[in-house]
């Protein structure tokens, strides 16, 4: 797990329009329940904040990463004003540098199987979570799909809720929203 991270030399691969239609932003967004404050660990190039930001009437998308070539994409491409604000954050898997209990969501999409410590960034993201705030998990299907890494790289969906319940999360639900990916939401 987690040693095959996405490599920012193919960026614009994250870019491609057909992404809309392949992971479908606006069918997970009502799995986030009331949000004001949300965190894209993983954003890339911030592919899923825009749409997210077109929903929320106000607040701040927290678009955080490790990758320092993804935060300055997102710093030169995303929108700057608005009602909610989207503000690239570099991080470690480990280690976002916010306060505890500062978002009503954490999302992560196509990025639990590059987890070098999955159960450690799980207990990252409910430090982060308000209490009853939502965790929404997307990855590829561990199974051969048109798109997405090897087969070899992906994860269970019985391993990605194991992980998210060993950092204390309740409620954990599998969602079979999208047809390449494992959608899962849980609650702090």
């Amino acid at each position: 797990m987690g040693h095959h991270k996405f490599s920012a030399a193919k960026l614009q691969k994250l870019e491609d329009p057909r992404r809309l239609e392949r992971e479908q932003p606006n069918v997970i967004w009502p799995l986030f329940g009331k949000v004001e404050v949300l965190i894209d660990l993983g954003a890339g190039t911030g592919f899923f904040c825009r749409p997210f930001a077109e929903k929320m009437a106000k607040g701040t998308i927290w678009a955080c990463d490790q990758n320092p070539a993804m935060i300055d994409y997102m710093k030169q491409n995303l929108p700057k004003g608005g009602p909610c604000i989207i503000k690239p954050l570099l991080v470690e898997e480990v280690s976002v540098s916010l306060e505890d209990n500062v978002a009503d969501c954490v999302f992560m999409a196509n990025v639990f199987h590059e987890l070098d410590e999955p159960k450690a960034t799980c207990q990252e993201m409910w430090r982060l979570l308000k209490p009853g705030g939502r965790l929404v998990v997307t990855d590829w299907r561990d199974e051969e799909t048109p798109h997405g890494p090897p087969v070899s790289h992906r994860l269970s969906q019985k391993t990605i809720m194991e992980a998210i319940e060993s950092a204390g999360f309740s409620e954990i639900e599998a969602h079979d929203l999208l047809p390449q990916h494992h959608v899962i939401r849980a609650t702090k």
